[in-house]
């Protein structure tokens, strides 16, 4: 079994590299990864419905949408991701093979870990409850297919709360909405582990897998070649992360100085469709102005305020904060603050 080990850190990057070996693949391939802060959309998802953009902004955390399905995930150099790239051949037993070398792993370091469901590895918390510390997905091509693995081992859990928390807002839509579980950090369940850092804990997966498997750090100008165009144009591409999101609707509602507003957004591969203001609010200015100048723009905080860069949005809401006007329509704020 070929073994590859990725030093970058660039989701975008490490995706398209992890796609690459999938269509180059002859054999099967063991693919250590790991990425900086980043929410990993699952390939059905609706992503809007996935995210808090404003954390998202405020964290620097880059979203990226994979090839397999499942559920939006956080990560950041405290998860670890190991990816078992087979032929399609009796694919779905050659997959609980690589989730069983996972739990090989962590039973090398002293941690029983088990097989919980179809897509989760749990280990037992001082309470005797079983906890989420991985989570896999899989996706099959005709000729070969992906069984991935991310481990939680030391992730900062605060910001993976803060930019998994979607927005305030009542967002209906048709993508597959993530099954929140409750997780934990390896390193916190495992007492022989906590002196150990993500650094560490990559090396000596890397170790244990260079023992078992042959190590190959040679990456051909076609690999390379094919992971830069992928990379290029599709893991960086708004369209693949964003614009895929199937067709949904946001309603947001505010309470405001002219009365109460309700917002709503038809949108459709990301983009707003449709715009509509209602309510028992008393207004001298003709919202028409703000719906033209959003059709056809896409469904997030800076395309938003591009969009309405010209408009004197406070006059509309007789508020001084415009950047509490885009909170109301990206569904952060639903009550106006009284000073």
């Amino acid at each position: 079994m070929r073994l590859m080990i990725e030093r970058n850190t660039d989701p975008r990057h490490n995706l398209a590299r992890e796609e690459t070996l999938l269509n180059q693949a002859s054999g099967e391939t063991v693919y250590l990864w790991r990425n900086r802060s980043s929410v990993i959309i699952g390939r059905h998802q609706n992503t809007l419905a996935e995210i808090d953009e404003k954390a998202v902004k405020n964290h620097g955390v880059t979203v990226v949408r994979r090839l397999t399905g499942g559920g939006a995930v956080f990560q950041d150099l405290g998860n670890i991701n190991v990816s078992f790239l087979f032929n399609s051949e009796n694919f779905e037993e050659k997959a609980v093979r690589g989730c069983l070398m996972v739990i090989d792993f962590l039973a090398s370091l002293g941690v029983d870990a088990q097989l919980s469901g179809r897509n989760d590895i749990c280990v037992q918390s001082p309470d005797g409850s079983m906890v989420k510390i991985a989570g896999t997905a899989m996706t099959e091509r005709k000729g070969g297919g992906i069984f991935h693995c991310c481990v939680l081992f030391d992730c900062d859990l605060q910001v993976m709360e803060e930019v998994l928390t979607p927005a305030a807002a009542k967002f209906a839509a048709k993508g597959i909405a993530s099954v929140r579980s409750r997780v934990a950090n390896l390193k916190d369940l495992a007492p022989q582990l906590q002196s150990m850092s993500g650094d560490g804990f990559f090396e000596t997966w890397a170790n244990y897998l260079s023992e078992r498997c042959e190590f190959d750090a040679v990456t051909t100008a076609q690999e390379k070649e094919e992971t830069e165009k992928l990379m290029r144009d599709r893991y960086q591409s708004w369209q693949w992360n964003y614009g895929r999101n199937p067709a949904g609707k946001v309603v947001n509602s505010c309470r405001f100085p002219i009365g109460t507003v309700h917002l709503t957004l038809d949108l459709a591969k990301g983009r707003v469709k449709a715009c509509t203001f209602s309510g028992d609010f008393i207004n001298q200015y003709d919202f028409d102005e703000i719906t033209t100048c959003l059709t056809d723009v896409p469904f997030d905080r800076g395309s938003l305020a591009a969009a309405l860069g010209a408009i004197d949005l406070c006059k509309f809401f007789a508020v001084e904060d415009k950047e509490f006007i885009l909170d109301f329509m990206t569904g952060r704020r639903l009550e106006h603050e009284k000073n």
